[in-house]
């Protein structure tokens, strides 16, 4: 009899205005990064579930890339670990969290990831104040650095097994979906440059392994 492991990811926007972070394997701040429909009267007392709100969220520049870049991030942890936590914060968690959550989990769902969503702070009092936001590239810069780190070692590990098209496929794949079509080409040309060098250093220390054992 085999039994069935279901793996799943957990999402929870939360505002650092209420309350501490819930504890994840991943976390988010938002707060510097996305448009904040607080500081519009008309939008401060709806949620990112609206769709006047969710819109204004995603016409931030560069949030197409925070978004993508988290989802591969994510992916990423769910293959390598199972289930997975997220916490995604802006500072009331009423907002852009909530758009970021929702998201995040249509992307990995796409990629039949299952996924639960849950909006911690969305009914709770809306903050006096609430920081600005709007600066998007350092951000989607923090999550391609992360991005790259997890599929740097998880290719590793692969061109330690001699798995070298996976590797290739991995983070070619990984760049397509993180990264403009002009960027992804060229890193990828350099990552499959790196790969060979790697098979051929491989194959050196092989080769002076075998000569110090004659």
């Amino acid at each position: 009899m085999s039994v069935r492991i279901t793996r799943s990811v957990r999402i929870t926007s939360f505002g650092f205005g209420h309350d501490a972070p819930p504890r994840a394997d991943v976390i988010l701040d938002v707060r510097d990064s996305l448009r904040n429909p607080h500081r519009d009267p008309t939008m401060r007392y709806l949620t990112g579930l609206d769709p006047q709100v969710a819109d204004h969220v995603r016409d931030t520049p560069g949030a197409r890339y925070i978004i993508s870049g988290a989802a591969v991030l994510v992916s990423l942890q769910y293959q390598a670990l199972g289930d997975v936590t997220v916490a995604v914060g802006c500072s009331g968690g009423r907002h852009r969290s909530v758009v970021l959550a929702e998201d995040i989990a249509a992307s990995l769902r796409r990629r039949h990831i299952p996924v639960e969503v849950v909006h911690r702070d969305i009914d709770k009092p809306v903050l006096a104040s609430a920081r600005a936001g709007g600066g998007c590239v350092m951000a989607a810069r923090r999550i391609l650095y992360a991005v790259a780190w997890i599929a740097g070692n998880v290719a590793r590990d692969l061109l330690d097994a001699g798995l070298y098209v996976l590797a290739i496929a991995l983070v070619t794949g990984l760049l397509a979906m993180a990264l403009p079509p002009g960027v992804a080409f060229a890193v990828a040309l350099l990552g499959v440059s790196g790969v060979f060098g790697h098979r051929r250093a491989r194959a050196i220390e092989r080769a002076d392994e075998r000569n110090e054992h004659r």
